[in-house]
């Protein structure tokens, strides 16, 4: 009961009291369609396209993986054109837009940033979308149209992965983080910033595994610490949704919403998300809303929201609840494993609840965020 009262006592110590009115940005995030692959069903995508652009988003982002590179490469490529060839033109025909970052199915080796290579795909995708195309020949880019008063920066995440055998994938991540600090100093001071990641820069959840080189998320870190307008990370890659955060100076996070995959690969369930955020007269993201939407099964979907993103201990209390409530993690864990058969039986595996709350908070601050929350998980959970 004293937990439950100091939650409640937080809860209202932190609501959001705006002096102005809100707008809301609405958005549409799709990522991991795998297209090609024998467990990715064409309809659970053209479902799943219909229906966000039926929602008339501000704009559209597409968090990697599109085209799934396990084939010959003849086949590699008759994937990227065929896919491109039958929905850049719907994408195009929405007006809106387009936020782009490259998956590591992406290329005709998995994760491999040969430049010759990723010129090769560079240059179909430009061909096909046009002025809508804006990522560079390491794959980064500005999107030229700003949505809501946010700028919207696409990374090539493949260059900070430890799957990256590249022998120049070193001095690829350093220019790009040098580009990427440029491009923020560049910005008013209080410009939101979203950043498209197909990895996200964090350690696999309850895996401990690093999904970006620990050195490079610490340099992404550096360069963050430099901008006090608020920065979210949208990216893909685990086909799960997750949540992680950034723990930065001065009480401010850097949320990283991990959406799941359209596709069935992996035994997982197709899913998709929708965004809705609230925001200030400034541009920052007040409130973050998104719903998780299943083409196969609508009566899965399930939204969720989070008030003041920018803030660590918003997600220090996440954790706190995470903890604390058996009904909310298992909430969290359905969509963690996106209502596959099995995700019940894993949520309440022996260690996972202390994994997944061990790997919020993203690494190398893990210990301070962990310091501040002081969580404890009850025996069983």
């Amino acid at each position: 009961m004293r937990f439950l009262s100091t939650v409640l006592f937080l809860v209202v110590l932190l609501a959001p009291a705006w002096a102005a009115p809100l707008r809301t940005l609405r958005f549409v995030q799709w990522s991991d369609l795998h297209w090609g692959h024998e467990q990715t069903r064409p309809a659970d995508w053209e479902k799943a396209c219909r229906e966000g652009l039926a929602l008339r988003p501000e704009a559209l982002v597409l968090t990697g993986d599109l085209v799934d590179n396990k084939c010959p490469p003849e086949e590699f490529a008759r994937r990227t054109e065929v896919f491109l060839a039958t929905h850049a033109a719907p994408i195009r025909a929405a007006g809106v837009p387009l936020v782009l970052s490259l998956g590591n199915n992406d290329l005709p080796l998995n994760y491999q940033t040969d430049p010759g290579q990723m010129a090769e795909v560079l240059t179909t995708w430009r061909r096909h979308l046009g002025p809508a195309f804006y990522l560079d020949e390491l794959g980064n880019g500005v999107c030229p149209r700003p949505v809501a008063g946010i700028t919207w920066i696409s990374l090539n995440s493949l260059l900070f992965s430890p799957l990256n055998q590249y022998e120049g994938r070193g001095l690829q991540a350093r220019r790009t983080m040098t580009w990427l600090d440029r491009q923020l100093a560049a910005l008013p001071a209080d410009r939101p910033v979203v950043i498209a990641s197909h990895i996200p820069p964090t350690w696999d959840q309850f895996g401990h595994a690093p999904a970006w080189e620990p050195a490079e998320i610490r340099r992404f870190e550096q360069v963050l610490e430099g901008r006090r307008a608020p920065v979210v990370v949208l990216s893909g890659h685990f086909h799960r949704n997750e949540l992680h955060a950034l723990s930065l100076s001065d009480g401010r996070a850097v949320p990283i919403l991990d959406a799941g995959a359209i596709s069935g690969k992996y035994g997982y369930r197709p899913n998709w998300r929708s965004h809705e955020w609230m925001l200030d007269s400034r541009s920052w993201p007040q409130r973050i809303r998104w719903r998780n939407r299943y083409p196969a099964n609508p009566a899965w979907d399930q939204a969720w929201q989070v008030d003041r993103p920018h803030l660590s201990r918003t997600w220090s209390l996440y954790v706190i609840r995470l903890a604390g409530d058996s009904r909310f993690f298992l909430d969290y864990m359905r969509d963690f494993w996106a209502n596959q058969d099995s995700w019940r039986a894993n949520a309440l595996q022996p260690g996972v609840r202390r994994g997944v709350l061990d790997e919020f908070f993203v690494r190398p601050r893990l210990g301070a965020g962990q310091a501040r929350v002081r969580i404890r998980v009850s025996a069983g959970a």
